[in-house]
């Protein structure tokens, strides 16, 4: 293994993952030439769509999800929605509240059909933007 190989910080990451990861070109060209290994479960599946739909498909449509969800949530507090969740002392929306707002609409479509895939990956992108959303705010 080369030295550039062996910094890529690779453990305990799925070999479909690593490949996703350098076909993305987000960390190296270590993994880039080999062929991707077939999926073996659903949930990776899903998760590999998630990570393609919040990385590059829905990122190219509507921009980076904190920039998105800070408009959203500056909506929405103009209207006049608040949060009352706990800690929260002003009540107001956050950018991570509309990720957890999304959530909660995709569940509801999943009360009435749950089977609809879309809605599966939704939420698991909406969590990572939710997440990010978070990191970005203590920054």
């Amino acid at each position: 293994m080369t030295e550039s190989k062996a910094a890529v910080p690779m453990a305990g990451v799925h070999e479909h993952v690593r490949w996703e990861i350098a076909k993305d070109k987000r960390l190296t060209e270590a993994y880039a030439d080999s062929p991707p290994p077939p999926r073996d479960s659903p949930r990776e599946q899903l998760l590999t769509d998630a990570i393609k739909a919040v990385t590059q498909d829905r990122n190219n449509s509507y921009g980076p999800p904190t920039q998105d969800f800070s408009r959203t949530a500056e909506m929405l507090n103009a209207m006049g929605f608040g949060w009352n969740g706990y800690g929260e002392v002003d009540g107001q929306i956050e950018p991570y509240h509309v990720a957890l707002i999304m959530i909660v609409l995709k569940l509801s479509r999943l009360a009435w059909d749950s089977e609809n895939e879309d809605s599966w990956l939704d939420i698991a992108g909406y969590a990572s933007c939710g997440y990010e959303c978070v990191l970005e705010d203590d920054e």
